[in-house]
């Protein structure tokens, strides 16, 4: 426990955290300037969940955290809010005035600096420091700092973007790259569930627009089919171009825990992501029970499971980082159904759980309806 009696927002950290940092708290030595390791971890909070930074607790031989507090906390905290403001010092503010507070501890007056990191929007990072994001961004992990790979860094890059990926035209593909087939049966499809449709009567190359599988670059002049057109509708090879690497493995298993090894059933898919959905989706309802329910005078056969494994399905292929090459991985077990896709959420857990929603790929969840 720190030693000396401290003010409640610090005592507020200590009855949490103890003795200990975690991937959201840090205590930091700073007697008479900033550390230099402050601004790692400055970037490393806002690029992940944001955290909390004291300025002035030191730790002693046997791991004991001790209030040694900072000279002129005035002039140290003035120093961090012209830094933190400073681009070349941060990329983006990530504090307003209020996140940081000199806090005194009660007994004998020494003063500590708190200092609130929020988490940086998705638009705003990478927060990286010193001018170089591939030199300067860190992510926070357990309790410490660390380094993020040019990957890591390209991918925060593209998730900053207000241009959907699946937006973008791409220049280098054509008609010739989709199949011509599949956009015809997802056609009948939609007019089976859309029969007042005004699109039903559009050739081909209007319906592609009206859904989104072709579009216009109104800064560059530019028209094409686009990244959704591609994933959609696209032949192998266009997707195998497009990505390097492009699969979407599906796996029956017996055991949760062995599915790399023991599949009962597999389809290791390389083709767009509409045939994707006609062959992977009755596999993964296969045996789910159908009640007997009517809607105007038509039996509807599904339940409430077949409605959520839909759901799911659309969800992995709407939400996947296609610019990654990692495998989107379905696993149906006897213990129920694990569905992973490369790219982070780009909402957090707690507005997750408050329904909040951020669609990765727009035209592609406008294509599912």
């Amino acid at each position: 426990m720190i030693q000396s009696q401290i003010p409640t927002l610090l005592q507020t950290f200590i009855d949490r955290y103890g003795d200990k940092e975690a991937i959201d708290f840090e205590y930091k030595a700073s007697r008479n300037k900033l550390p230099a390791s402050l601004w790692d971890t400055v970037s490393a909070f806002a690029n992940t969940h944001g955290g909390w930074i004291v300025l002035g607790v030191v730790q002693d031989e046997d791991g004991q955290f001790i209030a040694e507090g900072v000279q002129n906390a005035s002039a140290l905290l003035q120093t961090f809010h012209d830094l933190v403001r400073n681009p070349q010092k941060v990329s983006f503010p990530v504090c307003r005035a209020d996140d940081a507070e000199i806090s005194r501890v009660v007994d004998d007056g020494t003063e500590v600096v708190v200092i609130r990191i929020p988490a940086a929007s998705r638009t705003h990072r990478p927060v990286y420091i010193n001018g170089n994001p591939y030199a300067g961004t860190f992510v926070r992990r357990h309790g410490g700092d660390y380094h993020c790979t040019k990957q890591e860094v390209n991918r925060m890059m593209r998730e900053a973007s207000e241009v959907a990926a699946d937006s973008t035209i791409l220049s280098r593909f054509d008609w010739s790259d989709l199949d011509l087939e599949t956009l015809a049966r997802y056609r009948r499809r939609h007019q089976i569930l859309n029969p007042g449709s005004p699109w039903i009567g559009l050739e081909d190359s209007g319906f592609l627009r009206a859904i989104g599988g072709f579009g216009r670059d109104r800064d560059r002049g530019e028209e094409g089919i686009t990244g959704a057109g591609v994933l959609m509708f696209g032949t192998e090879e266009a997707l195998r171009d497009l990505r390097g690497r492009h699969l979407i493995d599906y796996r029956e298993v017996a055991d949760e825990g062995d599915d790399d090894r023991r599949w009962e059933d597999r389809i290791a898919w390389g083709g767009n992501l509409y045939l994707a959905f006609e062959s992977i989706y009755p596999k993964l309802v296969a045996g789910q029970p159908v009640p007997f329910r009517l809607e105007r005078g038509t039996r509807i056969d599904e339940g409430d499971a077949h409605i959520a494994l839909r759901e799911a399905l659309v969800n992995l292929f709407v939400h996947t980082d296609y610019a990654e090459t990692q495998v989107s991985l379905i696993v149906r077990s006897p213990a129920g159904y694990r569905f992973r896709n490369p790219g982070n959420s780009r909402v957090a857990e707690a507005d997750l759980l408050r329904g909040g929603s951020d669609p990765r790929n727009p035209r592609l969840v406008q294509m599912f309806r």
